[in-house]
């Protein structure tokens, strides 16, 4: 996980605070799949989600 220009690895049951605005990236470099949740404030709806990351599909 790299968020502005500090990247440290993160596991199981791990949390990261990303500041407003900062860049940031996540790399899974395991063999299995990645859960990602995100909470936001104010929160996102459908219409910045798809704007943002057209590949996902938002309900």
């Amino acid at each position: 996980m790299t968020t502005g220009e500090e990247t440290a690895k993160v596991g199981l049951d791990d949390s990261v605070f990303i500041p407003p605005n900062a860049k940031h990236g996540l790399i899974n470099k395991g063999n299995s799949s990645l859960s990602y949740y995100n909470a936001a404030s104010p929160s996102w709806g459908n219409a910045e989600l798809t704007q943002l990351w057209p590949y996902i599909e938002a309900d």
